[in-house]
């Protein structure tokens, strides 16, 4: 087994980054409702999961990743660190939730499901919102009389990416994580996932290689997305309908088929 100061160290790289990977994604231009905000913030995502994982330790990895993904050239680095430790807002609200919910790391019981939701994802994003428009009104008085505008662009991108994407990702993500040894678990992941879970962990309901053909179909559209959208910073669809893949595999994996075609159905109409 790995020294445990390797594995910190082999977490903080990891959330490094993947977030500094994220940081550069959201600066495409096509990605921007108004200068310095994306139409979906997808370090925010990154955020609530690598929390969720590896709890505080994923502040170090934030904050590192958003230094090495300036938004502007000659950023300096306490604007980084600031930053960083704003982002880390967005997953350390949901985090304090499952550390206080006990046994439901798993988000079964709807008391634990709606404190997370009300109280974890949506007061992280405000939190986070709040917090970095006022940083940037601090740098930029100027821009006082868009502040409002600013604040709920900041705010709803952050949502966007909490909900279509970060909450999905863990109620798929848990069972899998559940079932590993538990010599893993004190290894690699918080100390939230060594509590025994409350009920039995859900069983999906596709074989392993039809999920690693859907995950490479998605990944490989995806990057074909993001590299047609840097190259051109126009597109001809409606590209960000793809945030609603997360959600509609939960509803057929949870649901069945029926439930899926119901989701699909709903996301169409973006």
């Amino acid at each position: 087994m790995v020294s445990r100061v390797a594995v910190r160290i082999l977490v903080i790289a990891l959330v490094t980054g993947v977030t500094a990977l994220l940081e550069r994604t959201a600066q495409i231009p096509a990605f921007q409702l108004i200068p310095g905000i994306s139409i979906f913030y997808p370090a925010t995502a990154w955020a609530i999961v690598s929390f969720y994982c590896f709890g505080p330790w994923a502040i170090a990895g934030l904050v590192l990743g958003t230094i090495l993904s300036p938004w502007g050239p000659d950023t300096p680095i306490l604007r980084g660190v600031l930053k960083g430790l704003v982002l880390s807002l967005e997953g350390l609200f949901p985090y304090l939730i499952l550390l206080q919910s006990k046994a439901d790391i798993a988000l079964r019981k709807h008391g634990t499901l709606a404190r997370f939701i009300f109280l974890g994802l949506l007061g992280g994003t405000l939190a986070n919102s709040a917090a970095g428009t006022l940083i940037q009104l601090y740098r930029y008085p100027d821009i006082l009389h868009e502040y409002p505008l600013r604040w709920t662009a900041w705010w709803v991108s952050d949502l966007i990416s909490a909900f279509l994407i970060a909450l999905p990702l863990l109620l798929l993500a848990q069972p899998l994580l559940q079932r590993l040894s538990p010599a893993w678990k004190a290894a690699w992941l918080d100390v939230i996932h060594l509590r025994p879970v409350y009920g039995r962990a859900v069983h999906l309901r596709i074989p392993g290689r039809q999920l690693a053909l859907m995950a490479v179909i998605f990944l490989s559209l995806w990057g074909i997305t993001l590299v047609g959208t840097a190259v051109s910073y126009t597109t001809a669809v409606n590209w960000f309908a793809f945030l609603f893949f997360l959600p509609v595999v939960f509803l057929g994996l949870r649901g069945g088929f029926p439930a899926g075609v119901y989701g699909a159905a709903i996301t169409s109409w973006s």
